[in-house]
């Protein structure tokens, strides 16, 4: 019998092209994963302004239906964000104290135009993270029980 003279199994060629594919994707991989890992960070940080802002605004709530009045609305808190674990990319400073806090702003609970009962309460949460200022707002409708 007489071989064919190919071998079988891969030649330098093929798997100089297999080698430099296998580097083009794990170099987009690198450059995708940290990328991730902010936009977690950020939604992380997003959620606990929500949070922040929810609790504030159940107290606003509280007042108001206990009071039957907007008249002297409790103080909104400074609240620290966590962090949490961060990616440390290339360039980003050690974490230290908190980046940030949470500015808390409420729009004093105004009634709603014709009626006598009913109050529009909204709160807006603040803060910076990456040099961006960003912000939430909730609103929520209150009925007075007096």
């Amino acid at each position: 019998m007489r071989s064919s003279g190919r071998s079988k199994g891969f030649t330098v060629i093929e798997a100089l092209i297999a080698i430099v594919m296998l580097v083009g994707v794990m170099l987009a991989l690198f450059g995708v994963v940290p990328r991730v890992f902010q936009n977690a960070s950020h939604d992380a940080v997003r959620t606990q302004a929500a949070a922040v802002a929810q609790q504030y605004l159940d107290s606003l709530r509280q007042y108001v239906q206990a009071n039957g009045s907007n008249a002297g609305l409790p103080a909104a808190p400074t609240l620290a964000i966590d962090d949490g674990d961060t990616y440390m990319g290339a360039g980003t400073p050690a974490p230290g104290a908190s980046p940030s806090t949470f500015v808390l702003s409420n729009n004093a609970c105004p009634l709603v135009g014709g009626t006598s009962l009913m109050y529009d309460c909204q709160v807006t949460a603040t803060w910076t993270q990456n040099g961006r200022l960003n912000s939430l707002t909730l609103e929520s409708y209150v009925t007075s029980e007096n």
